[in-house]
């Protein structure tokens, strides 16, 4: 979770451009082998969802995977 956290704190920042302020940010999604699938499909799908949950909950979050696909945690 600190790694993840500290890419977050990379990824926000703001720069000016001709007037305009740019903000970068992101949403991680985590899912960790074998606990929350055994497969590289299994995996996808669920970090996928994690991401998903993620973005929803609004910028810059983290989103553990659970064992159940489509459920993340917070």
């Amino acid at each position: 979770m600190a790694r993840a956290a500290g890419v977050l704190a990379v990824l926000q920042w703001s720069m000016e451009i001709a007037g305009h302020t740019i903000r970068i940010g992101g949403s991680v999604g985590i899912a960790f082998y074998p606990d929350h699938g055994a497969t590289p499909d299994t995996l996808i799908a669920r970090t996928d969802a994690a991401l998903y949950a993620a973005k929803g909950a609004g910028r810059n979050c983290i989103r553990h995977a659970e064992a159940e696909l489509g459920a993340p945690s917070a």
